[in-house]
């Protein structure tokens, strides 16, 4: 018996790859778990796939993740814990609109990057109550950080004083994830009309929320 199952390939006459230890073939297993669900969808992919595209055992897929849908929902995971840590967000905006603004162009652009990713998962929003769930949490996750921003232009008095900020911080990821990603994939408009999309919502929203005369 082979005390090695994650050297092995699905097939005995192709080659072995070099040993990996089990952080670095869950790693390999995540990543072609997304992949293949890219490419061909969840419903149609198959852990046979996803083994031969990590180049790895099948019966790891089960022992790390528990079978297909274990690995959908840790790929997800992955993703939650990859966009807590992002890095790049920009410094402070000297405004209620810049701040906004600059918020949405930065979704905008991780969006683009994570658009297969995100194509595999939003439709099981509709069926699954768990993926559903952590879906929520990838879409209003990210709020925190413009919601910290505009608690501190509020104190700034800049921000009219019964403003409901949490409410306006959910509003703004939600429609991040409606300009950034529905309609970049469900919609012909292209790139330089969404982000005239993300100013004009910028610039309405600031009007909104400015104190009164």
């Amino acid at each position: 018996m082979n005390q090695h199952p994650e050297l092995e390939v699905g097939a005995e006459d192709e080659p072995r790859p070099r040993r990996r230890d089990k952080e670095a073939s869950k790693k390999a297993i995540l990543e072609a778990g997304v992949e293949v669900f890219s490419l061909h969808g969840y419903d149609a992919a198959t852990t046979k796939m996803i083994a031969a595209t990590a180049g790895l055992n099948e019966q790891l897929i089960t022992r790390y993740f528990g079978g297909k849908a274990g690995l959908l929902l840790a790929a997800l995971s992955a993703y939650i814990d990859e966009e807590a840590q992002n890095e790049g967000y920009p410094d402070a905006a000297d405004s209620v609109e810049g701040e906004i603004r600059q918020f949405l162009l930065h979704r905008h652009r991780r969006l683009l990057e994570l658009q297969d990713f995100m194509k595999v998962f939003m439709p099981f929003s509709m069926r699954d109550g768990d993926i559903r769930g952590q879906l929520e949490t990838i879409v209003f996750k990210g709020a925190e950080r413009v919601l910290e921003r505009l608690t501190d232009l509020q104190a700034r008095g800049l921000i009219r004083a019964d403003a409901n900020l949490e409410a306006v911080g959910l509003a703004i990821g939600g429609q991040s994830m409606h300009i950034s990603f529905h309609l970049r994939v469900g919609t012909t408009l292209d790139d330089r009309y969404l982000r005239t999309l993300i100013d004009e919502f910028a610039r309405t929203l600031a009007r909104g929320l400015a104190p009164t005369p």
